[in-house]
């Protein structure tokens, strides 16, 4: 038998749209470094793509501008050459990607953002139950996971 369940896909995608909604609410989340990482590492990534470009589209000008004075229909070499240079551009040159996975290892910000919204949250939640008794409260999240080094 499935474990397959319509209502479960349905409830994790309810908490999925409550979570980020919540966590869009905290007026901390914005303040960080790393929305500014981000947009160097987009603009780091543009930069070096137009750079990759720039000689491919080069040498397939000089192919096309060549095959207007030489009949290169039989050859092979020139459609090689282009799948390479495609190959090369689109699949192993993922530089974006790959600085915004070494930032990480960079700078602390994504670690120093999640344990300020876990903050948040046990601040909003520790204002939501006020009313109730604080030793039958959860335990917070920030105080037992700040006790733990980021290495």
């Amino acid at each position: 038998m499935s474990n397959f369940d319509p209502n479960a896909i349905l409830r994790g995608a309810q908490l999925t749209v409550v979570g980020a909604l919540r966590a869009l609410q905290n007026p901390g989340l914005f303040k960080y470094e790393h929305y500014r990482q981000a947009a160097i590492a987009v603009c780091a990534g543009i930069v070096i793509r137009l750079l990759i470009a720039a000689p491919i589209i080069g040498i397939k000008g000089i192919l096309w501008f060549s095959s207007l004075f030489v009949n290169i229909e039989s050859a092979t070499w020139d459609d090689k050459l282009v799948g390479g240079l495609d190959f090369i551009a689109n699949s192993v040159l993922q530089v974006p990607f790959f600085l915004m996975s070494l930032m990480r290892y960079i700078t602390p910000t994504l670690d120093e953002m999640f344990m300020d919204s876990l903050q948040w949250v046990d601040q909003t939640y520790v204002q939501k139950h006020k009313s109730e008794d604080p030793t039958k409260l959860r335990a917070m999240y920030y105080q037992n996971l700040r006790m733990y080094s980021t290495h």
